[in-house]
Order: structure tokens, then sequence, then C-alpha cells
């Protein structure tokens, strides 16, 4: 093999990507993240754990107000519109890539955005944002490109199947249908959030 351009290349900058690549860094190796999307965290940031959660906490803060405004002789509206709930999501995600990206620099992680792909056992080649490829070198690369939700052939009755679930909110709230249905793209979230905000 010829000489290494890094120590150790991580496809995806998820969970496992990020402390990989910063766990490498720290052990005194060259480690770079491969990302292909325009903000670093995979799923969990974009359109899992993080964005959820702060759905669900936008829900409750909505039920804690409308306790305190019953107390207040105020009233508030029964169902809370999606556009107020989903308020705050993005303002989260980009304080955490923010974060992110300050950590991989700190630690001496090189970002390189773009589609990376197998040549080889140890060659990447990455075609870039804006179209250029390039080829990388490792003696170590670990897959962390996450995964992404499947229905079972159960609940299969059509393609559209789970887009059906949503129909509700395309017609309530056309503009934050879509960013819903991301964050809602596993069942366990979706049960989650459903239980969540039934209670409004």
């Amino acid at each position: 093999m010829q000489s290494a351009d890094f120590d150790l290349i991580c496809l995806g900058s998820g969970p496992a990507g990020q402390k990989a690549a910063i766990q490498a860094a720290k052990a005194g190796f060259r480690a770079c993240i491969i990302e292909r999307e325009p903000q670093v965290g995979g799923s969990c940031l974009l359109s899992g754990t993080i964005p959820s959660k702060a759905l669900r906490e936008q829900a409750l803060r909505y039920r804690r107000m409308q306790g305190s405004a019953s107390s207040l002789a105020v009233e508030l509206r029964g169902d809370a519109p999606l556009s107020a709930l989903l308020h705050g999501v993005d303002a989260v995600i980009a304080a955490q890539d923010k974060y992110l990206l300050a950590q991989l620099q700190r630690n001496g992680v090189e970002l390189i955005r773009g589609k990376g792909r197998f040549l080889d056992a140890h060659r990447i080649e990455i075609q870039h944002l804006d179209g250029s490829r390039r080829v990388l070198q490792s003696p170590r690369v670990l897959l962390a490109t996450g995964s992404s939700y499947k229905q079972a052939m159960a609940d299969r009755r059509s393609p559209d199947a789970f887009a059906n679930d949503l129909t509700g909110v395309y017609a309530t709230d056309p503009d934050y249908g879509n960013k819903l249905s991301q964050l809602l793209n596993g069942g366990t979230l979706r049960a989650a959030l459903n239980s969540r905000l039934a209670k409004l």
C-alpha cells in the first residue's frame, strides 16, 4: 500500500463516526470524516433523536403554557399549530451542528464534504459537492453511514402507506408536513411523538 493520507477515514459524521475520529485524533492518528450532508451529525442530528426530542419539548412546553394560562384566566387554543411546535427545532439543529463542527476542529479532525465510495479495501474515492473527485488512502476505514426507515412488510399496504399517515399534517400545514415526516422516520419515534402530541 502506498503512503496513507489518513490513519482513519470515517464515512459518516453521526455519533459513531464523530466519536471514532475524535478518539483516533486524541490518540495521535490523522483522522478525517467524509460527510455528504450540509450539516454534520447524521440522522441523530438531522432527522432522529435531537429534532424529535426538540419537538417533544415544544409540545410539553405548550402543554405547560396551557396550564399556566388557565390559572391566569387566559384562554389558549386547545390544539397547537404544527408551525408553533416546530418553532425552534431548526435553531436546535443549527446550534448542535456548530458545536459538533467546533469539536471536530478542536481535535484536529478534517471534515471532507462529499460522497465516498470504496475503490478497494484501503482507497476511498470522494465526489465533492462541487462534482470534483479525489482518492484518499487509509489502512483503516470505518463505515458509519447510518440507516434509514423501512416499513415492515405487514405494514406495507401501498408505496405511500407512511405518507398516508401524514395526510392531515400536509393538508393543515403543508410547509411543515415534509419536515415532520422526516422527524418521524422510525416507528419508535413516531409512537413516542404521537403519544406526546395526543396529550395536547
